[in-house]
């Protein structure tokens, strides 16, 4: 799961793993890694008279234990994308957020009661039922009915993140991203993204930063 070299997040502080082993009169795997920030460290990766690793930065270096829980490793920037990103999910939040052209005068339905039509109520808020209708039905689309069907993945990706298409900036700070994800899908799903922050993330190679702004042909800007 870890390797040499690889990047990590523990809370909000960055790593470089620079070291996986054991260490003498101790029991299991640990860690050895370089901090971003270097007062967290507590030696060189020399410990006890034994070199385990280097840092570039003098006692920027410490060994942790690798817990999954709590040693976080890198997704990718799609995914990280639509997290940053998704939509709201309770389909009575977003119809009432819609309420863009909604008449509260104009939003009145009749109701009879009686087969012969003899009573008859007036009522308001037809039109927000009717929204909220849809977005319960588009929920309940891309949530039940989609993931049972044999379509592809990448367009169950596209189908369920149609608002991305229209972004324009993107921050991604401090949230984990560390590969561009499968290939051509940024393009493909947010293509239009202008403004991008990645700063603080757990990207270790220019060519992971190539390929996700070699995707993004509208760049102006781009934090790092």
């Amino acid at each position: 799961m870890f390797r040499v070299g690889q990047r990590v997040q523990v809370d909000d502080a960055l790593a470089t793993v620079r070291y996986i082993g054991e260490i003498p009169n101790t029991s299991g795997l640990w860690l050895g890694v370089e901090w971003d920030a270097p007062q967290r460290g507590k030696h060189d990766g020399f410990h006890e008279g034994v070199r385990y690793f280097h840092c570039s930065v003098p006692n920027s270096g410490s060994f942790i234990r690798p817990n999954p829980a709590k040693v976080m490793t890198g997704r990718s920037f799609i995914d990280v994308l639509i997290e940053r990103y998704k939509p709201a999910t309770s389909s009575a939040a977003a119809a009432d957020d819609d309420t863009a052209g909604y008449s509260a005068e104009q939003d009145v339905g009749i109701v009879h009661f009686g087969g012969d039509k003899s009573i008859e109520v007036e009522m308001v808020g037809f039109e927000k039922i009717e929204r909220k209708q849809k977005y319960d039905f588009l929920e309940f689309l891309y949530t039940q009915m989609l993931p049972r069907c044999s379509v592809p993945n990448i367009l169950l990706h596209h189908a369920s993140n149609r608002h991305l298409d229209r972004l324009h900036e993107a921050g991604l700070t401090l949230m984990q991203v560390a590969n561009a994800g499968v290939p051509g899908e940024i393009k493909r799903i947010s293509p239009h993204i202008q403004d991008l922050n990645l700063s603080k993330n757990l990207i270790s190679d220019w060519a992971v930063i190539a390929e996700i702004t070699s995707q993004l042909e509208e760049l102006e800007t781009l934090r790092l």
